[in-house]
């Protein structure tokens, strides 16, 4: 009885100390509540045993506060009660970190479990609400503190937003951030039986042809870490994940089934809670307004995202790391919008390292953009730094579009796009978004990306069979002229004539107001002078 009598003098001058701090609970009144309980605990989170502090000492009370964390006592998600964490020097007691908490219940509380919540104030984070490693109910009779040591152990919590589905999306590529599976039962509204819910996962092996396995038809029973899911639901909710944050290596192996229609397409998550990278660039995320799965405009992944990434070979596998694994990467990116915002889809054109990705599309019938070679549609191509490639544009449905031009992360000399259907020939450079009217039953191939990046030469524009030694080529009225540094550029007719001379610097496009015939093309830098011939339609 006389470490119960010590304990509950030490918590009235406790209690005293509290109000001095600022408390994350602050609006809770102790004498409101009619009767008192107290009790003693070691607490964890995540696994891990909050260790004792020496920073702060109450010589008078004789014991550590420590003013980092804040437990606080529910009684049907009322406050009840809340402490700083601190512990007791000396024999009497035990050598465990412990809190001491002091909660009020009425009496019509009687027999009410107890639950918990911890504030850490050096993060400025919440923990969510837990039990004890045994029932705590209220009473009336006071405890035998020390007798009745229990165990609060706090789990991380990770929440993402989920907009509703609409007709024109809604979908969300997600994936756990937790260091085990987990149900989708135990995530805190992804399975609520009030709202409509998609769930799938992805297997490119299904017999059936069916490659999106519904969680709803038992097709699967828990999400798995490192793997990526297609959620979407009928209202707007915060998905919940609770537990041990994921703490591993970020290495992901991935399959390819050769005889599946989808050989080597693995739907993967980022299993850290905070954005990382991923160690390719070839890869698939959702588009803006969740319709669509379009390919990565970096290497990026946020925290609870999946993606798609394609193994060349069975047992490959793909990292995720907080370092960016390829720096200094250079692209031109191709965004299509409808309002300027989010992009519906997108392709991609990248210089140096990196290879090709086809073009994957939930829906046929969604607005899609695509860059062809060889007679075959890529979200992603590598190219030379010198090159002109037929982009194919299908719409969902008529109206407006956008195409915006993102070129930050390489030395772009010359970026234009070629409107086959307009007759329009857009310098990129200096506009680099561009408006244009496109219905269902457009051509596709009405796109022509023409690009020089960085030094070099313009020998892969020309059309086949041209001479080597040109020096320009004609882009739907425009000439380009392929030059380095400065020079004069004349025009001379068949007689000899000069219509036209300038000053130039490095590669520029012309246009040449000229009847149609027969001219040269004048090029003098210096004493090297080089002419070439050319037609004007």
């Amino acid at each position: 009885m006389k470490k119960v009598l010590l304990t509950l003098t030490v918590l009235l001058a406790f209690c005293g100390s509290i109000f001095a701090q600022e408390s994350h609970w602050s609006d809770f009144d102790y004498h409101v509540y009619e009767q008192g309980g107290s009790l003693v605990a070691a607490v964890s989170i995540d696994g891990n045993m909050i260790m004792p502090t020496y920073d702060n000492y109450d010589p008078i009370a004789g014991y550590y506060i420590n003013y980092d964390y804040e437990v606080a006592a529910f009684v049907n998600d009322t406050c009840r009660g809340h402490s700083f964490l601190y512990y007791y020097d000396g024999d009497d007691y035990p050598t465990t970190n412990m809190m001491l908490i002091h909660y009020d219940p009425t009496a019509a509380d009687t027999g009410v479990e107890v639950t918990f919540k911890l504030y850490d104030h050096a993060n400025q984070k919440e923990y969510t609400f837990c039990t004890s490693s045994e029932p705590i109910v209220t009473g009336t009779d006071y405890t035998d503190y020390w007798d009745n040591l229990i165990t609060l152990s706090f789990s991380s919590s990770f929440t993402k937003d989920i907009n509703a589905y609409t007709q024109y999306g809604g979908y969300y590529l997600i994936a756990s951030p937790l260091n085990q599976e987990v149900s989708p039962e135990d995530v805190l509204n992804m399975t609520s039986t009030s709202n409509s819910y998609d769930l799938y996962a992805f297997d490119q092996s299904a017999e059936d042809g069916l490659e999106w396995r519904n969680y709803h038809a038992s097709a699967f029973e828990t999400l798995e870490v490192g793997k990526g899911y297609l959620y979407a639901n009928s209202e707007d909710v915060t998905l919940t994940f609770v537990g041990a944050p994921y703490q591993g290596d970020g290495v992901v192996t991935l399959y390819k089934d050769d005889n599946a229609e989808f050989a080597g397409w693995n739907l993967v998550g980022n299993p850290f809670n905070q954005t990382v990278y991923i160690d390719r660039e070839e890869f698939y995320v959702m588009n803006g307004d969740g319709s669509e799965i379009i390919t990565a405009e970096n290497n990026t992944v946020d925290a609870m995202e999946g993606v798609f990434v394609v193994a060349e070979t069975n047992g490959e596998t793909v990292t995720f790391t907080p370092v960016d694994p390829n720096p200094g990467k250079g692209q031109i990116v191709l965004n299509v919008t409808q309002d300027r915002s989010n992009a519906i889809d997108r392709a991609i054109v990248r210089f140096g390292q990196g290879g090709v990705l086809p073009k994957f599309m939930l829906n046929e019938n969604h607005t899609n953009v695509s860059i062809t070679k060889n007679d075959n549609d890529f979200a992603v191509v590598r190219s030379n730094k010198n090159g002109r490639l037929p982009v194919n544009f299908k719409a969902a449905q008529d109206g407006v579009y956008f195409i915006n031009v993102n070129a930050d992360d390489v030395e772009v000399r010359y970026l234009h796009l070629i409107d086959h259907e307009e007759g329009a020939d857009i310098d990129l450079l200096q506009n680099p978004t561009y408006r244009f009217e496109a219905k269902t039953n457009g051509k596709p191939n009405r796109f022509e990306l023409v690009f020089r990046v960085g030094a070099g030469d313009f020998k892969e524009l020309f059309s086949k069979g041209a001479n080597t030694e040109d020096f320009s080529f004609c882009s739907d009225g425009n000439w380009i002229i392929n030059n380095e540094g400065e020079a004069i550029l004349q025009v001379v007719d068949i007689n000899g004539q000069i219509m036209s001379s300038e000053e130039i610097s490095g590669c520029v496009s012309k246009h040449i107001e000229a009847a149609p015939g027969v001219y040269m093309l004048r090029l003098i830098k210096g004493n090297d002078v080089k002419v070439q011939k050319v037609v004007i339609k």
